[in-house]
């Protein structure tokens, strides 16, 4: 019979308890690490320039948590439309989250409020995919009413509006027929003697807010900021019922300025999408757009990216490109509305909800319609709030030089000073405000300034600055002699593919109250 072999023991130390559980902590901590900088890890979002796609308001008591992986574009090229954590161009110590908008090879453009590839074979618009459009629509209305509503101090700024409220304040102005609102909020529109009934927004001309994509709560938490711009990228929609079908139904944004106007019109059981500019039509082919007497149907127009959308009780029916009719100009006043026709009795709208694409803007380019070349390589980024980001548009490092006494000097005039490139955003003099983590060169009160170079290095230096200059992007330094200088400056706005960190893959809400989940990134 064959018995087991027992090998002897060749280690004759003892491995007690102690040393087994230091082993496990230490194997933990490896693991640990290797997690954090080759797979996975967590960052706070500390400013508003992704919001509301990644919340990060301190101020107001919201920050993000957002979950990155690390691993993501060792295995994936970046692309356009892609969120991305990558090094800062001009202090590469520290780490930004934008959205990729540019990318090698592109002749970028800013115009209207959307993003063009001004390539050799003519302009083409850059649009969004559609899982990634549905995130960053933002609702106007009723969103904008609740607001004001919950900042008057309303109880239940949430409950059905008032006829006074809706059609005599400031929101929708009625242009055609009798309009009443009934307890649930339904509008009901009795037709004129023409058959006709017709409403138009007019609350602010669909201007670009701050505010707009926020639930209620943190909207009213953030700062009333209304940009000067309209918003032409804007989708329409309601719920509608009527006793007999109308004759025609018009959905329309209307550009005044620019004498274009974007349509659904429904007619029968079709519809099309029509554009017309001065006496330019151009309209697409038909589709079934059956309007059913008795029944709800929910309508929704939309103009998005130069293309034209109908959906239909949430299907998509109708899409037509208009980019023959493309508005590269900013616009100071947009009006959607509804229009019915041939009604002859009472019609029901419910629902009724205005949204707003992002609206991009040329701030911080050299100027309006400019052409940016990205190098092979190389992205541009933007963030989503387009009123409030620091991004590829206004990027600039400055150049100084340090001589042996450690004094700020120009070092086009100091042959033997050492020359330091840092990120330009200089902190307003005296604010007596702590500065931002982005703030730089940071003059002290006692005669000396803070400079953080290219590498994250921080210097306290001594200098002199112009206190009546300083900040809102001036920098002016003072020699030994009151003579003033200004550092040179060069734009850095492209982030090469080697400075990419990884991808945002889940969100965490920090609030005052908790961190919850609150949902994965596309």
């Amino acid at each position: 019979m064959n018995e087991a072999t027992v090998l002897p023991e060749t280690n004759t130390t003892a491995r007690g308890p102690i040393r087994n559980f230091l082993e496990s902590i230490g194997m933990a901590i490896l693991m640990a690490v290797l997690l954090k900088y080759f797979v996975l890890e967590a960052y706070v979002i500390p400013t508003p320039s992704m919001q509301p796609t990644l919340m990060g308001s301190p101020g107001a008591g919201e920050t993000d948590r957002i979950l990155v992986d690390k691993s993501y574009f060792l295995r994936h090229e970046p692309k356009r439309w892609d969120i991305a954590v990558f090094r800062y161009p001009v202090r590469q110590i520290q780490s930004y989250v934008k959205r990729i908008v540019g990318v090698g090879g592109d002749q970028l453009m800013v115009a209207g409020g959307n993003l063009y590839n001004a390539a050799d074979s003519g302009r083409e618009i850059l649009r969004k995919p559609e899982h990634i459009q549905e995130s960053l629509w933002r609702e106007i209305y009723p969103m904008r009413r609740q607001l004001e509503l919950h900042n008057k101090g309303d109880d239940d700024p949430w409950r059905p509006p008032t006829r006074e409220e809706v059609f005599r304040g400031e929101y929708f102005r009625i242009l055609s027929g009798s309009w009443d609102i009934d307890a649930e909020g339904t509008w009901l529109g009795t037709p004129s003697p023409s058959g006709n009934l017709a409403v138009e927004y007019r609350e602010s001309f669909a201007r670009n807010d701050y505010r707009d994509g926020y639930d209620l709560a943190v909207a009213a938490l953030l700062r009333d900021t209304v940009g000067d711009q309209a918003v032409q990228d804007l989708r329409i929609g309601f719920d509608l019922t009527t006793d007999t079908s109308p004759e025609k139904i018009i959905v329309s944004i209307n550009i005044q300025e620019q004498d274009t106007s974007f349509e659904l019109v429904v007619a029968g059981e079709m519809a099309r999408l029509v554009a017309t500019r001065g006496s330019t039509t151009g309209s697409s082919e038909e589709f079934p757009f059956p309007i059913e007497a008795g029944d709800t149907t929910n309508v929704r127009f939309a103009h998005l990216d130069d293309r034209l959308l109908a959906w239909r009780d949430g299907d998509l029916v109708g899409s037509f490109d208009v980019d023959a009719f493309a508005i590269l100009e900013d616009l100071e006043e947009i009006r959607p509305g509804i229009l019915i026709e041939g009604a002859d009795s009472t019609c029901r709208l419910a629902e009724v909800s205005i949204e707003r694409d992002l609206h991009y803007t040329s701030a911080g380019l050299a100027n309006a319609g400019a052409i940016i070349e990205v190098p092979e390589g190389h992205y541009f980024m933007m963030g989503d709030n387009t009123l409030g980001s620091a991004d590829s548009r206004d990027w600039t490092a400055v150049r100084i030089g340090m001589d042996e006494e450690g004094r700020i000097v120009d070092p086009d005039s100091n042959e033997n000073a050492r020359v330091l490139w840092g990120n330009k955003r200089p902190k307003p003099f005296d604010t007596g405000e702590p500065p931002h983590d982005d703030d730089n060169p940071v003059p002290l009160l006692d005669g000396r300034v803070v400079f953080v170079d290219q590498l994250g290095e921080i210097r306290t230096l001594q200098s002199r600055v112009n206190p009546r200059t300083w900040g809102n992007g001036q920098v002016e330094f003072l020699d030994d002699t009151g003579a003033s200088w200004f550092p040179k400056q060069e734009p850095m706005p492209f982030v090469r593919r080697e400075h990419i960190q990884g991808r945002p893959i889940a969100r965490f809400l920090r609030s005052a109250f908790a961190l919850k989940f609150t949902g994965w990134i596309r």
